[in-house]
């Protein structure tokens, strides 16, 4: 069994390390460097909670790993939360009723009119006629087209709210799992200390310590607790900002702490450190600008109709009754033409000409930012996940320096001060690995939202 298989969280399944176990080894405690019998007590080999950036975070209850939230499941949660699904289709419907204004034929005008001439002779007339203004210029069919492309512009928004609420749902997740791995780690280093710091007190007793060494560890150990206390309040906060993109019910019951997390902090990335990002235009955001711009064409083509008249048809009834008590019936057709004199749909065209041509400029920029921000964060993303594998390196050779410390402050070569030190920085190396981490998976989440294509791919 290898190094590094034998550091695993034992509730859960073996993960490929990033950063090395530097704390999974309790052969490394301060107690074992300051008390042997303490040291004999513990199994070198024994398995140990890992604060890697790839183990999962221990379950506070559970030991099944079935049971750990992952990614996936946290942000399927969110995605499908109801009044997230409310907001969307709200973005439809309100498009929906958009294009069904703008292609609502006229409604028909029925109209009465009664005319009386009083004299010698006089006469009553009746008109009933039922109009209807009638689009022979082909513009209602122009306006449809560009009512279905706002629908479909709609739709890729509606798109867009699900990759967005799934960003924020994945920075939540990986900030929770950092803080529970960063709680973990000084969880360890409170223990380590705490145990040195009662074999100092048996030697000192014996009168083989110093008083100050004694002090110095409770001083020490006074700093980690803090610091415990301020992870674990980091770790809670995260969980609530998680519970509240997850919808009603994902709260823990009060005082049952965090819920366990099955994912890797740092993002997965090839021996070559790249990562493969999709087009940029295939994502929500430049498809609904490309459906707009299609709408705004085919309102730019129905305006420049606007020559051609719509022709108002009117038919009815007329009736005409005389004094002497004769009343003839017949029947009476109308035609309106307005005149495309003053009003050609000038106006109109102009308008969807300037928008489209705005709409083109934002598109550009959007587009060149996009693909320098691609280009960053994917460099960012390679960056830190080489940094995060030359620290797993360099913090192999922790053991040895840990060992060199210990040996020399048994021999009287070195105070409690450095080999506090020596504790130290070996613990800031693990921390510095899960900022790293933290980090990558930012760039990557980044990444991942300005290149997501939304309801066609995962969000």
């Amino acid at each position: 069994m290898s190094e590094r298989s034998r550091h695993r969280h034992p509730c859960v399944a073996p993960k490929r390390p990033i950063v090395s176990r530097f704390f999974a080894c309790p052969a490394l405690s301060v107690g074992l460097t300051l008390a042997p019998e303490v040291g004999r007590a513990h199994d070198s080999s024994a398995p140990s909670a890992s604060s890697s950036v790839t183990a999962q975070t221990p379950a506070p209850t559970a030991t099944d790993p079935a049971q750990g939230l992952t990614e996936a499941e946290a942000v399927a949660r969110a995605v499908g939360d109801p009044v997230l699904g409310q907001l969307r289709a709200g973005l439809e419907a309100e498009a929906e009723a958009d294009g069904l204004r703008r292609t609502t034929r006229p409604n028909p005008t029925l109209q009465y009119t009664r005319e009386q001439l009083v004299g010698r002779t006089s006469t009553g007339e009746d008109y009933l006629t039922l109009a209807q203004t009638v689009d022979l210029s082909g513009r209602r069919a122009r306006y449809r087209r560009a009512a279905s492309a706002r629908r479909q512009a709609a739709t890729e928004r509606a798109h867009r709210v699900n990759v967005d609420v799934a960003t924020r749902t994945r920075h939540r997740y990986y900030e929770l799992l950092a803080a529970q791995l960063r709680h973990v780690t000084l969880s360890q280093w409170q223990e380590r200390v705490a145990a040195g710091l009662d074999a100092v007190r048996r030697r000192e007793a014996a009168g083989d310590a110093a008083t100050y060494d004694r002090l110095r560890l409770q001083r020490e150990r006074t700093r980690v607790v803090a610091l415990v206390e301020q992870a674990n309040a980091t770790r809670h906060a995260a969980w609530a900002a998680l519970a509240v993109l997850m919808g009603p019910g994902a709260a823990s019951p009060e005082g049952a702490g965090t819920p366990p997390l099955r994912g890797e902090l740092l993002p997965p990335v090839n021996d070559r450190f790249t990562v493969a990002a999709r087009d940029p235009l295939d994502t929500p955001e430049f498809r609904a600008v490309e459906a707009e711009a299609m709408a705004l064409a085919w309102e730019r083509s129905a305006a420049a109709r606007g020559w051609i008249p719509r022709p108002n048809l009117g038919a009815g009834y007329k009736g005409v009754g005389q004094s002497n008590g004769i009343r003839a019936h017949g029947f009476m057709a109308t035609v309106g033409l307005p005149l495309p004199i003053f009003d050609r749909q000038r106006a109109a065209k102009a308008r969807a000409s300037a928008q489209a041509s705005s709409l083109s400029a934002r598109s550009q920029l959007a587009l060149r930012h996009r693909l320098a921000e691609v280009a960053a964060l994917q460099q960012q993303v390679t960056r830190l996940a080489r940094a995060a594998a030359n620290l797993e390196r360099e913090n192999a050779e922790q053991t040895r320096m840990l060992v060199a410390a210990e040996s020399s402050y048994r021999g009287g070569e070195i105070g409690v001060i450095e080999l506090l030190d020596a504790y130290r920085s070996g613990a800031e190396a693990e921390l510095l690995a899960l900022e790293l981490a933290l980090a990558a998976r930012v760039a990557e989440i980044e990444l991942r939202r300005r290149t997501q294509p939304g309801k066609r791919g995962r969000p």
